[in-house]
């Protein structure tokens, strides 16, 4: 088949052409009125121009053979057999894997399925093919004597865990982000070391340890602030399992990152993106060999409105859209209810089928990369991949991701975004649709399980280092919480 040139046809159009023909359509003639912000500082331009080279996502993300991204499904019902009961229905009904949300996760809220003990998830996995899904813990404080107890559960069904898709995605940062407490640096090497060789060991491939971003995302953290913070712990990481002992050629493939999603549709595609260029840079600086990302998102708690909850459903349809575009390993969507409790069958079944939709439906798995190309989403990439390695390189100068979360340095800086953001909602720069603008007069009642809350472990445990801990800032709380009602 011949090359088609079809560009050749039309005249060539310069960048100054463009900025010509849209300043004539303004009233003031001046494009630069419609450059906005982000909130990490980077400007927006109206027009950009095609980049030279597209992003060369490709090379380290090459595209799966089979589906584009495993649909996650959690678990955090407060009730073991019941928890059970709905993963068998999760996974019968498209789910390809499971996330054990535990209390005192980082989006647990005040909820997450109880297990403590070998024994507790045995009953919890009952009947579930543990050979033929995917499974990811999600822990708070006390991770590692879980990710222990799963492994075993794992060997009494002789499971060949060379085969087995099991993540624990342990972050001993996020844990005393989200405790406010943990041990010496010594301990925490020595637990994370120990760990490590229990798997290998036990012959398991999968991730044991994460940058999980979720907890400053949740907090109020900007974009490039998330993916700067979760690549500053897996320095941390790095360094404590070196430190150990533990050699870094075998620890970058058992190391990933975890992140967020919300419904700033271009922004999460960019940031993601950017985390496979930071990861690639991490790895150069550090003189080892490239190994691909393994990236897990799951869509934003603090994007979720209890204020007219169905809205959430787009919110996270959005979420999950970038996800996939921006090159997810796996997905996890909220439920649309979550933010008012445990979700029913009915909240889970349309968080499950959104991202069946988009597979099934939209195909958007089928193109990697699909934003490569695109001036806008090309820039944005770069400069929230620059913006989080020079905080990540500020933090590390300064002595590390534990250190700034013991002085405070991570939480002022969340502070001040968070701040930033509340303001925004506030005076309607940001507007939420069903909160500050476009206002449901009546809203139908949202069904959620009855269940009490669960006591988090976080802030009970105590340690030779302490913080203060990042508490989940909901973005429409800023309207929510004046005298309890609409604005």
């Amino acid at each position: 088949m011949a090359k088609l040139t079809l560009a050749a046809e039309f005249p060539e159009v310069s960048q100054d052409d463009w900025r010509r023909q849209a300043e004539a359509t303004l009233k003031s003639g001046d494009i630069g009125q419609l450059v906005s912000k982000t909130g990490d500082g980077i400007a927006v331009q109206p027009i950009y121009e095609t980049p030279t080279e597209a992003f060369a996502n490709l090379a380290n993300h090459p595209k799966p053979e089979g589906p584009a991204w495993k649909i996650v499904q959690r678990s955090d019902i407060p009730d073991i057999a019941a928890a059970n009961r709905q993963i068998l229905d999760d996974l019968l009904n498209g789910a390809t894997a499971i996330s054990m949300v535990l209390p005192g996760a980082a989006t647990a809220g005040s909820f997450g399925v109880p297990v403590q003990s070998v024994g507790d998830i045995k009953r919890l996995m009952k009947n579930v093919e543990l050979d033929l899904i995917a499974v990811r813990l999600d822990t708070g404080s006390g991770g590692h004597d879980v990710a222990a107890s799963l492994l075993q559960v794992y060997q009494a069904r002789n499971l060949d865990l060379s085969r087995c898709d099991l993540s624990f995605c342990l972050d001993p940062v996020a844990e005393f982000a989200l405790s406010g407490t943990t041990g010496s640096k010594i301990d925490i090497a020595g637990r994370m070391v120990t760990l490590m060789a229990k798997t290998r060991e036990a012959g398991h491939r999968g991730l044991v340890f994460a940058g999980d971003g979720r907890p400053y995302h949740e907090a109020g953290a900007s974009q490039a602030q998330e993916l700067g913070f979760a690549i500053a712990a897996v320095v941390e990481q790095l360094r404590l399992l070196e430190s150990g002992g533990a050699a870094l050629k075998n620890i970058w493939p058992q190391l990933g990152l975890l992140l967020s999603a919300d419904a700033d549709q271009f922004l999460t595609i960019a940031k993601l993106r950017a985390a496979r260029l930071v990861w690639a840079r991490l790895q150069e600086a550090m003189g080892s060999e490239p190994s691909r990302l393994q990236l897990d998102v799951e869509t934003s708690l603090a994007m979720m409105s209890k204020i007219d909850p169905n809205v959430n459903m787009l919110r996270t349809t959005t979420a999950a859209f970038a996800a996939g575009i921006g090159g997810a390993d796996s997905i996890s969507v909220l439920p649309f209810s979550c933010a008012l409790g445990v979700a029913d069958g009915f909240a889970r079944r349309i968080a499950r089928n959104c991202q069946i939709v988009l597979q099934e439906e939209s195909g958007i798995g089928v193109v990697g990369d699909a934003a490569a190309g695109s001036g806008y989403v090309e820039e944005v990439t770069y400069q929230i991949a620059a913006k989080a390695w020079q905080l990540m390189q500020e933090i590390d100068a300064a002595g590390g991701m534990i250190a700034a979360l013991c002085n405070g340095q991570v939480q002022s800086l969340v502070e001040k975004s968070a701040l930033r953001t509340r303001q925004a909602v506030r005076n309607g720069d940001q507007i939420i649709v069903g909160v500050n603008k476009f206002t449901a007069t009546e809203e139908a009642p949202v069904n959620t399980l009855d269940y009490l809350p669960v006591e988090s472990p976080s802030g009970k445990t105590t340690g030779e280092m302490m913080c203060n801990r990042l508490r989940p800032v909901a973005v429409s709380s800023a309207l929510e919480n004046l005298d309890g009602a609409k604005p």
